[in-house]
């Protein structure tokens, strides 16, 4: 027998003949005993046609990019072979029947989508052989690889088929291999490579169940080991009520574990996801978080916090979750997708092409009848776990009719047929296994003998018996505990499928007592593990007396305090509010729990539910005291929603009320004072706020938390700044952020630095706004503040607008509107519709902004915002006037008077009013006449003397009016000294300025370039910005 090296080899593929199956002999012969070899043949009939209508050069050409690409797909200890011209024999040592079957899908996706020369077209077929224990020589196992590609050939090019295993030979068809998925695995694998050089990526896998989710996930491991990646999944099924609940915590230890750095204790929510970020910067990581439907608040918080905090670290995150979802994940996964470019891979059903190839290669034979196969075919649905059911219930699929629907003549549908083959499945199975599989089916994690021996009252044995059985079925599979040797209640069997449950779970008074007596098991264990508490919990909250669930309900609360899992915490005290309000007597410290339960919800911008239960703490109060902190607590939240007629309510309510402590009465005024404010009367909550001053300033300290401190500053501050003393307000606000950042109190940071954003508006300093508001939105996305967050983004898109940078400015304020809905905060939804509105208006869509300022005016005075209501106004009123509707601009205007709005909005908000009203009459007179220009001069003057120094951006544009003003009455000299002292001090603004692209985005704003031109007609020496003689 001739060597390796001394066989001819193909001159145009460099393959080897035939004859190097007799040098495989030996190797074959000296397999590892239960190590299967298999043989896959290629054949590629069609190039014979090929070579007659294209010629020998084409048809060479196919053949040896073939040759490379078999070459590209397979392992290094694979073996490729020119068996004969055209047809290759690829022998896969180690690899049984399943991995041969998902290698030949692989390379039958790529010859189906490779491109020839000449878009020359080649049919093919594929056969798989595996080797039995009886095999002596490699010669028998190809004997059986040629027969499967015969058989592949009669079903037509294109297809697949494999030669009966020892499987098949039992009667069991082989059917555990990776579905085509080829398309979708590329997907993931172009997610992974991103990852690796842009930082992390989020990939959302989202189908019906058996359709391959957690399989095509599971397929991106190889992949991930080949780029040098850790490779960890887990699923909220596992990690909810184990003893450490953290889905990530749980990734992060397996990783450790496979890195070699060890396996941690339990983590903190903080801890696991900051471990995550910094294990990826030494090595790439691969974290698939499965059944995603399933996940609690908690976990997803974590989730979006990794993903809000990892932009930087080489993560793939790929979220599995079976669809349709449920309302909350689906609206979290929308959220998620406004923090990064989430990409979803929604799972298409198989084509039938796809569904005939796997049901032949399940069989392993194809003498079925072609109607028989398509009946499989459509009963599946296009579903790969329907597929594997009906396989390995053949049987007794094909012995019974489908059931037809009542008053119908048609065939029954996929899932009614698969419903009929479960229930044929059950009336086959024995009256105790039916009653067993019922019991353990309310169980809702992986269950243990000594629950399913508690809840059957029966003894091990016999419970170990069914549980086999079941198992033999493919009812149940075995799970392994990640630690062996704990005593923890781990499963150690689940359900094949969530179909297989749902079948068997009973329903209503039935099920309910199971849980009840599931929920005594955990209770009365001699391990009072966190874990088995919230085990009960959950249990008697769905038994019979739900009541029984209180106490381990709020010991589930108080466990999650302490790990600082505060969205867990909030569930469990959902929980302990529903379980109560159906009693007749609701416990003792139940107010005080929806108080907890309210600002829980109010902390993670779930604000509408915050508000309902504290409504029905302030229903269930029990004497006027207790009943005052609950309207507070409301109130606080109808203002941060921006709902201020209600807020007004529950102020109206307190005013009779005693107050429970000094520092409850010193927050309600300050949340008065910020109410006051916000409809309109500014002056009013600064004579409000201006004793607690000085009652503070003796022992600030003393009299109340860091937080009613930090928030008496940035309000004061914000309502000083309103009322014309911004350089007040800003000192106020910076002493708040200290005590804010000294406290750790992030969401207090935020409120905090976009107040000072506001306060610095009127007089530019865009580049220090900017720095500001980043600050802001990256503290807001470290710690879950969407509602800071998303008014972070609309603030950045007003410092936007104004440097004219309108694309950004649109693009920052879709993203704060559609937050600013998530989180029920409709008053950020008006700030975001005055933005788009004056881009609309920047572009010269003068009708569409007037009405998109009328719908938002509409909305303010509907939740009783007047300072929004007066913007909107003051707004719509320049549009009439440039429209010529000058009656219904002045008619607006004079209503913001009728309700004395001047008197009490703040000198600012005065000065604004004025301006308007000058801008107005100017509009007017170019068909008035001079009369109405004085009123214009009149009203623009007072503005001018209301603005504060700090306010120079604003009195910059009141300056170009007045200047314009002075020219069309005749005072040219007057207008033009005007003009050219605006024009030095815009130069001293914009050299103030030191990013070119904001100083040139400045210099384009339309009152600047008006006032440039003015100078430069009076030969005033100021330099333009650029692209100012193109816009002139």
């Amino acid at each position: 027998m001739l060597s390796e090296e001394e066989l001819p080899r193909d001159a145009l593929t460099g393959l080897p003949g035939r004859e190097f199956i007799e040098v495989l002999d030996p190797p074959f012969n000296v397999r590892e005993a239960g190590r299967s070899w298999s043989v896959l043949m290629v054949d590629l009939h069609g190039l014979e046609a090929v070579l007659e209508s294209h010629g020998r050069l084409v048809a060479d050409q196919i053949l040896q990019q073939t040759a490379y690409m078999l070459a590209r797909h397979t392992k290094h200890s694979d073996e490729i072979i020119l068996y004969e011209h055209a047809l290759f024999a690829l022998v896969l040592p180690r690899t049984n029947r399943s991995q041969a079957v998902n290698l030949a899908l692989r390379l039958a996706g790529n010859l189906k989508k490779d491109e020839y020369p000449e878009n020359a077209r080649v049919p093919f077929n594929l056969g798989i052989a595996e080797s039995s224990e009886d095999d002596r020589n490699l010669s028998a196992l190809v004997e059986r690889a040629l027969k499967s590609l015969d058989a592949s050939r009669a079903m037509g090019p294109g297809r697949i088929a494999a030669f009966p295993g020892s499987d098949a030979s039992q009667g069991r068809p082989v059917f555990d291999y990776f579905v085509d998925r080829a398309e979708q695995l590329e997907f993931l694998r172009r997610a992974l490579d991103s990852s690796l050089s842009d930082g992390l990526e989020a990939v959302a896998i989202l189908g019906p169940p058996g359709t391959g989710k957690t399989r095509l996930a599971l397929e991106l491991d190889h992949y991930a080991r080949f780029r040098g990646c850790l490779f960890g999944r887990e699923s909220p099924l596992d990690t909810r009520f184990s003893d450490d609940p953290d889905i990530l915590g749980a990734i992060l230890r397996k990783l450790k574990k496979a890195s070699g750095t060890g396996q941690p204790g339990a983590s903190g929510p903080g801890d696991s996801v900051d471990g995550l970020i910094s294990l990826s910067m030494t090595r790439p990581v691969v974290a698939v978080v499965d059944d995603l439907q399933s996940a609690g608040q908690e976990d997803l918080e974590r989730i979006a916090s990794l993903v809000r905090r990892g932009t930087g670290g080489r993560i793939l995150l790929v979220l599995s979750a079976r669809t349709p979802l449920p309302g909350p994940v689906s609206e979290w996964l929308d959220t998620l997708g406004l923090f990064t470019s989430l990409r979803r891979l929604d799972i298409p059903p198989l084509s039938p092409e796809s569904s005939f190839d796997l049901v032949s290669l399940a069989l392993g034979t194809t003498g079925m009848d072609r109607d028989r196969v398509e009946e499989l075919i459509n009963a599946a649905g296009g579903n790969p776990g329907n597929l594997v059911e009906i396989a390995a219930n053949l049987d007794l699929f094909l012995s019974r009719e489908p059931r037809k629907p009542a008053g119908a003549h048609q065939k029954a549908s996929h899932p009614a047929r698969m419903a009929d083959l479960m229930a044929f499945r059950a009336e086959s199975l024995g009256v105790e296994l039916r009653r067993f599989l019922s019991a353990v089916s309310v169980i809702p994690w992986s269950f243990s003998e000594d629950e399913a021996c508690f809840l059957l009252d029966a003894d091990r044995a016999k419970i170990s018996g069914l549980a086999a059985e079941a198992c033999g079925c493919r009812l149940l599979e075995a799970v392994e505990k990640d630690d062996p040797s704990s005593a923890k209640p781990g499963g150690l069997f689940r359900f094949s499928g969530e179909a297989v449950r749902a079948f068997f779970e009973p329903a209503g008074c039935e099920r309910r007592m199971l849980m009840t007596r599931l929920g005594d098991f955990h209770s009365a264990s001699d391990c009072s593990s966190a874990c088995r508490v919230r085990r009960s919990a959950y249990c008697y909250f769905h038994g019979l007396d739900p009541a029984m669930a209180l106490d381990s309900i709020l010991a589930s609360a108080d466990d999650a305090a302490r790990r600082n899992a505060h969205r867990e915490r909030e569930e469990w005290l959902g929980l302990y509010v529903s379980t109560a309000l159906e009693m007749t007597t609701p416990p003792q410290d139940f107010v005080q729990r929806c108080l907890d339960l309210g600002e829980l919800a109010r902390r993670h911008g779930r604000r509408t539910y915050a508000i309902e239960r504290f409504r029905t703490a302030a229903a269930m109060s029990a004497t006027p005291e207790e009943s005052f902190q609950p309207l507070l607590l409301l109130g606080k939240c109808l203002i941060e929603s921006g709902d201020f007629a209600s807020a007004k309510g529950c102020f109206d309510r307190m005013e009779a009320l005693p107050s429970p402590s000094p520092e409850v009465t010193m927050t309600s005024r300050v949340a008065l004072a910020q109410l006051m404010h916000s409809t309109g009367h500014t002056k009013e909550a600064a004579g409000l706020l201006s004793d607690v001053e000085g009652w503070m300033e003796g022992g600030m300290e003393g009299l109340g938390s860091s937080r009613l401190r930090s928030e008496f500053l940035r309000v004061y501050g914000t309502i000083l700044a309103a009322d014309g003393d911004p350089s007040s307000g800003i000192g106020m606000c910076n002493e708040a952020l200290e005590i804010a950042e000294k406290s750790g109190d992030a969401r207090e940071q935020v409120k905090v630095l976009s107040a000072l954003s506001w306060i610095m508006a009127p007089g530019g300093a865009w580049e220090e706004r900017y720095r500001i508001l980043k600050n802001a939105g990256s503290t807001a996305r470290a710690s879950g503040d969407m509602e800071g967050l998303a008014g972070v983004w609309a603030g950045l898109g007003s410092v936007h607008m104004s440097l004219n940078q309108v694309e950004t400015a649109e693009s920052f304020t879709e993203k704060a509107a559609l937050l600013a809905e998530k989180v029920g905060c409709p008053a950020l939804g008006v700030d975001s519709e005055i933005i788009t509105g004056l881009a609309e208006l920047h572009r010269g869509e003068k009708e569409t902004a007037l009405r998109r300022f009328s719908a938002a005016l509409e909305s303010a005075n509907r939740l009783g915002d007047a300072r929004s209501s007066l913007v909107c106004s003051m707004n719509a009123a320049r549009i009439l006037g440039s429209l010529g509707s000058h009656a219904q601009a002045r008619a607006l205007l004079e209503s913001l008077d009728a309700v004395g709005v001047p008197a009490r909005a703040g000198r600012r908000l005065h000065a604004d009013l004025s301006f308007c009203k000058g801008v107005v009459e100017y509009q007017a007179s170019a068909v008035e006449g001079p009369d109405t220009l004085n009123e214009a001069l009149d009203h623009i003057r007072l503005a001018r003397s209301l603005y504060s120094p700090n306010d120079s951006l604003a009195d910059l544009e009141a300056a170009w009016f007045e200047a314009r003003c002075l020219r069309d009455l005749g005072y040219g000299s007057e207008s033009a000294a005007l003009a050219e002292e605006s024009c030095r001090r815009i130069g001293r603004l914009m050299d103030s300025v030191d990013s070119s692209f904001v100083r040139e985005d400045f210099g384009q704003t339309d009152f600047i370039m008006g006032l440039l031109m003015l100078g430069c007609d009076a030969g005033a020496g100021v330099r333009r910005p650029p692209h100012t003689a193109s816009r002139r």
